[in-house]
């Protein structure tokens, strides 16, 4: 639980837009698994867009998800620099797909 500490840890409860995206490398001889999606959140009539990572277990639980679904999310953001642009990439320790309820009115 340390490592949580040490960053800005962050909630995210937003549907999933576009594609889902699977893929893997290797690391110190180790196949790690990774699947890469968008959340996307309507704040003050803005949409707010987080593009999702999820490593290991969590790789699994996301390619099953689909667009429009309601998903929670707990990381962090990494940020990485590339020549002079800025990349933000939210980093999954922990998600969920939130059911949606059948409400039906009679």
């Amino acid at each position: 639980m340390a490592n949580f500490k040490e960053r800005d840890m962050k909630n995210v409860t937003a549907n999933l837009v576009g594609e889902v995206k699977t893929a893997s490398f290797d690391w110190d001889g180790e196949t790690i698994n990774v699947t890469n999606f968008s959340l996307v959140e309507k704040k003050n009539g803005k949409r707010h867009y987080t593009n999702c990572a999820a490593y290991g277990e969590w790789s699994e639980v996301a390619k099953e998800l689909k667009a429009g679904d309601l998903v929670h999310v707990f990381g962090y953001i990494r940020e990485r620099r590339n020549n002079d642009k800025l990349y933000k990439n939210f980093i999954v320790k922990h998600m969920n797909k939130i059911e949606k309820e059948n409400k039906e009115e009679k």
